[in-house]
């Protein structure tokens, strides 16, 4: 006498079902963004928050020897090479020319 369809209960989505204990912050949003039962907006906010520690972005660090900071290790360089780290340069003005303002032909 019911005609209406069995339905089966699916979850959203996962709610850490299946992480090991010792999972990071990291290993749960990758589960987040890879799940796609997850809707997308969540699923790109995973990816975003994710994106900084599995793509690091390259950096130029400096280490500072004999405890001297880089000001100080940059001088000696400076010192070393032998060359001024000023500017010695003049100003080229070229042939200045007296411009006269002409009269307007139309007016």
């Amino acid at each position: 006498m019911n005609d209406f369809p069995v339905m089966a209960y699916k979850k959203p989505y996962e709610d850490g079902e299946g992480l090991p204990a010792d999972a990071t912050p990291l290993d749960f949003l990758q589960r987040v963004y890879r799940n796609e039962n997850v809707p997308l907006p969540v699923r790109m906010k995973a990816a975003i928050e994710c994106l900084g520690y599995v793509h690091p972005k390259l950096a130029v660090t400096i280490s500072a020897i004999d405890g001297r900071s880089f000001a100080a290790q940059m001088e000696d360089m400076v010192r070393r090479s032998g060359r001024s780290n000023v500017i010695d340069a003049q100003a080229n003005y070229g042939n200045v020319i007296d411009a006269v303002p002409q009269p307007d032909p139309k007016g």
